[in-house]
């Protein structure tokens, strides 16, 4: 008996055949391969990871496929189909791919450019449509639930990144860039068979909070990136331009400076974040005041702020930049930094709408991620994309808007 699951991940159509295809199972393979060839567009890829025995009637489904489209792509072959294929040479015609993700990232590249996995815990304290003030979902849901973990938020953190990535693998995605704030997403990453980036991050209002945050970074970056590989990369990231101390920048900057990291900075985010810099009033003034930080409102912006220290020139992706004006934008290009749009996240948590036509224009890469679950419905980058077309209807073409899912970083 063989049964096939059909699945439609943006321009891929995935055939889960689990069974045996042989001759009694004929129709059932055909007649399903012929209403995926029937459709205009056919990037098809065949998992057979759960089939048991393939016969000549199952290699002619897979000749009938490669008559027309040119090739066959079989996404984690069970060891009796590699036997089968490496026997008749098929095996150096056809595509055969380690894994699902693999296979799809081989037709087009799925890229969810910024998640904070281990927040996973955090997906009861997602706003509703009407959306929540940043600075209350951050200040009074995030930092004190963290808080309030204590010494189980490492394992907890490590649940919720482990199935994170299972609804990564899910939707689809195939390349990554994951925040991780304790470590705890860093090693599922490694072994998931995702590309990308995990971000180690850093923070610290005071001058001390920021030596200990910064130490704590390093060791995880010191333990982890001799073990990194080609498909998953080690990362730095500061936290935003205002949630680390100013008297330890400098040392931050040196440190990503000779260590040559991929690095990351939440930037630009909220109107509290803009009002901070520019006014040196407003909710995270008055929260950073009580918590003794050393932070002196610039009176410009943060991305102003960031180019200013040096932080643009290390080419950070940048993420958010929803409260920019003409100038951050040119000031981003010429620095030659990449950003994150995040639209749910950005609606939710009342951001505003990021200027995407603007960058594009300007031609800064933009990529699509989905944030962290606790202001996002979903880790499905093709979830954020639908929302950015409506959300973005008459800025940007909607063909373009769906081009950002799909660029590799």
């Amino acid at each position: 008996m063989i049964k096939i699951k059909t699945q439609r991940i943006g321009p891929v159509t995935l055939m889960q055949v689990h069974g045996r295809m042989d001759s009694t199972a004929r129709h059932v393979m055909m007649d399903a391969l012929e209403r995926e060839l029937a459709r205009d567009k056919h990037q098809i890829i065949l998992n057979l990871a759960e089939v048991e025995y393939i016969s000549t009637s199952g290699l002619k489904m897979l000749r009938r496929l490669y008559e027309e489209t040119g090739t066959v792509r079989i996404a984690h072959p069970s060891d009796r189909v590699r036997d089968v294929l490496q026997m008749t040479g098929l095996d150096t015609t056809y595509g055969i791919y380690d894994s699902q993700s693999q296979a799809i990232h081989a037709v087009t590249p799925i890229v969810n450019a910024h998640t904070h996995l281990e927040q996973g815990y955090m997906a009861d304290e997602l706003p509703g449509v009407v959306g929540r003030d940043f600075t209350d979902w951050l200040y009074n849901a995030v930092s004190k639930r963290n808080v309030a973990l204590g010494e189980t938020r490492l394992k907890i953190s490590r649940a919720a990144a482990e199935r994170g990535i299972q609804a990564l693998i899910d939707s689809g995605t195939t390349m990554v860039g994951d925040i991780s704030g304790t470590g705890a997403s860093i090693e599922p990453l490694l072994d998931s068979g995702l590309r990308g980036t995990v971000y180690v991050e850093t923070s610290g209002y005071t001058p001390e909070r920021a030596q200990i945050k910064f130490e704590a970074a390093r060791a995880l970056i010191d333990r982890w990136r001799s073990r990194a590989h080609g498909d998953i990369q080690i990362g730095f990231a500061f936290h935003t331009p205002y949630s680390v101390s100013q008297a330890f920048w400098p040392q931050l900057i040196d440190y990503a400076r000779r260590e040559a990291l991929p690095l990351s900075i939440h930037a630009a985010e909220s109107p509290a974040e803009y009002e901070l810099f520019t006014k040196g009033t407003g909710p995270i003034h008055d929260y950073m005041r009580s918590v003794g930080s050393d932070f002196k409102p610039p009176m410009k912006s943060p991305i102003a702020y960031l180019d200013e220290i040096g932080v643009l020139d290390l080419k950070p992706m940048l993420v958010h930049c929803v409260q920019v004006d003409n100038e951050d934008i040119r000031r981003i290009k010429r620095a030659g930094c990449a950003v994150t749009h995040c639209p749910r996240s950005n609606v939710r948590l009342r951001c505003g709408r990021m200027p995407l036509e603007k960058f594009l224009v300007a031609g800064v890469p933009v990529y699509l991620g989905t944030d962290s679950l606790g202001s996002s419905p979903s880790l499905n980058v093709l979830d954020e994309m639908e929302f950015a077309i409506a959300l973005h209807y008459g800025h940007v073409p909607p063909e373009q808007v769906a081009a950002l899912a799909h660029q590799p970083f």
